[in-house]
């Protein structure tokens, strides 16, 4: 049985913090190569991070890995796009709270009401 959701086909695995170990990271990336198939796994980390990130790797068994310069300017243009899923989010978050407050609210005066029945 799985400890998490299995889901077939996966490609491409995106971590953007860093792992608490490399085992988990292992296991993280894993994902994308199953039943003998490949994949990639992007890692967004820090220049320190990935120096530490890379030995680790290396102590475990895993050399091949690659450095990818991000160059801010050039992603600049998505920052107002990423602002507004943001504030999308965090809207939805308040919607959820609101109506899980209203439900809870509701519940407890329906039962109140008729727990006699």
């Amino acid at each position: 049985m799985a400890r998490g959701i299995d889901i077939n086909d996966v490609e491409c695995v995106v971590s953007y913090d860093v792992p608490p170990s490399i085992k988990i990271y292992i296991h993280r990336i894993g994902r994308t190569a199953r039943a003998g198939k490949k994949g990639t796994a992007y890692s967004l980390l820090s220049t320190n991070q990935f120096y530490h990130f890379k030995k680790d790797l290396k102590r475990a068994g895993r050399k091949k890995i690659k450095q990818l310069q991000f160059h801010q300017s050039k992603w600049s243009h998505f920052n107002a796009e990423y602002q507004v899923a943001l504030r999308n989010y965090e809207m939805n978050m308040k919607v959820r709270l609101i109506l899980n407050f209203k439900f809870v609210s509701f519940s407890k005066a329906f039962f109140k009401k008729y727990s006699s029945v």
